[in-house]
C-alpha cells in the first residue's frame, strides 16, 4: 500500500480544489481497505476448501431428497385436511341443529306444494306443525307489529307534510 502525499502550501489551494483532493484521498483509502479485506476472505475460503478436500465434508456434495417437493405437498394437504375436519366436527358437536328441523310429513308437503293455478308461481308454502307458538313469542310479534304500524305512521306524517 503506497499512498503518495505531497505537502503543498494548503492555504493557497481553493477549498474546491482541497475537497477534490479530499475525496480522492478517501477514495483510494478505501480502495486499499477494501481490498485488504477481500484477501483475507479469499484466504479464508482457501483454507476451507483445502480442508475439506482432505476430509470428506457434506456441504459441497448434492444429495437428492428422501421426497419429492409434490409428495411432500400432497402429505400436508392430507393433514391439514384431516386436521379440518376433526375441527369441524367438534364444532357440529356442540351445536343443536334439531331446532332448524323442517317439520311436516311428506303428504304435508304435497298438499302444501301443489299449485292450484299453473300461470302463479308459488312464494309463500305453509305446513302445519301441530305446535302452539308459547307466549313470550306472541307477545314478541305483536310488539314487532306495532313497532312497524308505528313507523308507517310516522312516514305518512312526514308526506303530509
Amino acid at each position: 500500500m503506497h499512498l503518495r502525499f505531497t505537502c503543498q502550501n494548503l492555504s493557497d489551494l481553493p477549498t474546491a480544489q482541497l475537497l477534490g483532493l479530499l475525496n480522492t484521498m478517501l477514495r483510494n483509502i478505501t480502495k486499499s481497505l477494501r481490498s485488504v479485506v477481500e484477501r483475507s476472505i479469499a484466504k479464508s475460503y482457501e483454507t476451507k476448501k483445502n480442508t475439506s478436500s482432505n476430509g470428506v465434508s457434506h456441504e459441497d456434495t448434492m444429495v437428492p431428497l428422501p421426497k419429492s417437493l409434490n409428495m411432500e405437498l400432497e402429505e400436508a394437504a392430507r393433514e391439514l385436511k384431516k386436521k379440518q375436519i376433526s375441527e369441524l366436527d367438534k364444532l357440529k358437536g356442540h351445536l343443536d341443529f334439531q331446532q332448524y328441523a323442517i317439520k311436516g310429513d311428506d303428504d304435508q308437503w304435497n298438499e302444501a306444494l301443489k299449485i292450484k293455478d299453473s300461470t302463479k308461481v308459488a312464494k309463500l308454502i305453509s305446513v302445519k306443525t301441530g305446535e302452539k307458538r308459547s307466549l313470550d313469542d306472541n307477545t314478541a310479534s305483536e310488539d314487532s307489529n306495532e313497532k312497524v304500524k308505528k313507523k308507517k305512521k310516522h312516514k305518512e306524517k312526514k308526506n303530509k307534510l
